[in-house]
């Protein structure tokens, strides 16, 4: 998940009765008269100062100021946020909840909008607003994080997160560190863009990256169409969810396991696996990575490489997934020996010891995560009857080892 820092507000740029009021000597009343818009200011200057004071030592001062804030006239407030020259009282407002969504939308409009705030803005914001930041290509191109922030914000449109992909592989930005990102590449535009991604990954510089040709341009295009817009002729359309239902699955696909009534939640979670099932390659790639344990659990069994790869380098992924899925013997090949390759995953004693006992891991490193284990666990591989014949075999050779070696 891309990581948003917060811009500072330039407290040299307040006016001078604030700064005054916030010298060690001056009485508290002072930021209190402030965070009330009892002393004269003009709009931009007050809302500059409330937006500093929300952050203020004195608890009764910075509620004052949120209180206040909240209870301007929307004139006031417009005026004040178009106006801001500050990019740091813009990214404080943009992060205080509670604010009513016109705040985000006239900011967006303000030349003084950092690129940071941007990128929160992208990660938080809703509707036509993401689809105003999606058009913004020189900003994007300034912070690719941008990119990243619309792709897991789970309000962004389907159609949205295809343009700005397309977008970046194009432009040569460099998204290689956002999870999966082969395979949102692979998964949108198909396998005429392996080369094209394979560019952005080799971090050539930027001048000297290939542009695309008219023909090859025309083949991302096609390739768009093919992977995006449903087809009406059958198949096409039943592997396909619109942007509504897309967005509520992945609302759905938010909740933490808890105290909730088991007969409700397994209702939910078979109308979650019918929805899952109607999805084209794109939605699914995209909901691996935002999606929770359980969305999980159905894609990393999906029969597109692409799908059960965005699962394993899903950020959301955890240590107790893998060695469930490293113990099921029912998976892709691939998914096995992408684990047994993972070091971090294989430092794991419980994700070792899965993978001893799943036939699908390669022989030589069976053998080697064999000789790992506690002599209690190998004692029982070596008479399983639920792990390769060569793998008992090699335990009961390490244990006899073992025991000549403590002979000795």
């Amino acid at each position: 998940m891309v990581k948003i820092d917060p811009v500072a507000i330039d407290q040299n740029a307040l006016p001078d009765v604030v700064q005054d009021a916030l010298k060690p000597d001056a009485p508290g009343e002072q930021r209190l008269l402030l965070a009330r818009a009892v002393l004269p200011l003009g709009p931009p200057e007050l809302v500059s100062t409330l937006a500093f004071l929300l952050d203020d030592a004195s608890e009764t001062v910075s509620s004052s100021a949120k209180t206040t804030l909240e209870g301007l006239p929307w004139g006031v407030l417009s005026s004040g946020i178009g106006e801001a020259e500050d990019p740091g009282v813009l990214d404080r407002l943009a992060r205080e909840p509670g604010l009513r969504e016109e705040v985000l939308q006239e900011m967006m409009s303000n030349r003084h909008l950092s690129g940071p705030t941007i990128v929160f803005i992208a990660s938080k914001g809703h509707g036509a607003m993401l689809d105003q930041i999606a058009g913004n290509h020189v900003m994007m191109e300034r912070h690719p994080e941008i990119i990243e922030a619309l792709y897991y914000n789970p309000e962004t449109r389907m159609g949205t997160i295809s343009t700005v992909m397309e977008h970046a592989v194009r432009e040569g930005i460099d998204l290689s560190h956002i999870p999966g990102y082969k395979e949102i590449v692979e998964s949108i535009f198909g396998d005429k863009t392996e080369d094209a991604a394979a560019e952005v990954e080799e971090e050539t510089p930027q001048d000297e990256q290939a542009q695309l040709s008219t023909e090859e341009l025309g083949e991302f295009d096609a390739a768009m169409e093919e992977a995006v817009i449903p087809d009406t002729s059958g198949e096409a359309l039943e592997g396909f969810l619109d942007d509504e239902a897309f967005v509520m699955v992945l609302q759905a696909a938010a909740w933490e396991e808890g105290p909730e009534d088991d007969e409700e939640e397994e209702e939910d979670k078979t109308a979650l696996w019918s929805r899952v099932g109607k999805m084209n390659i794109v939605q699914k790639v995209r909901l691996a990575l935002l999606g929770n344990d359980f969305i999980r659990s159905l894609l990393i069994r999906d029969s597109r490489r692409v799908v059960f790869m965005a699962v394993l380098k899903s950020p959301k992924t955890s240590e107790k997934e893998v060695c469930a899925y490293a113990k099921n013997r029912a998976l892709d090949d691939e998914i096995i020996r992408t684990i047994s390759h993972n070091r971090d995953w294989t430092k794991l004693y419980s994700v070792r010891h899965s993978l001893v006992q799943n036939p699908k891991t390669a022989p030589a490193v069976a053998m080697n995560f064999l000789k790992t284990l506690n002599p209690r666990d190998v004692r029982n591989i070596s008479h399983s009857h639920d792990v390769p014949g060569y793998v008992v075999r090699a335990a009961k050779r390490l244990l006899r080892q073992r025991e000549e070696g403590r002979s000795k």
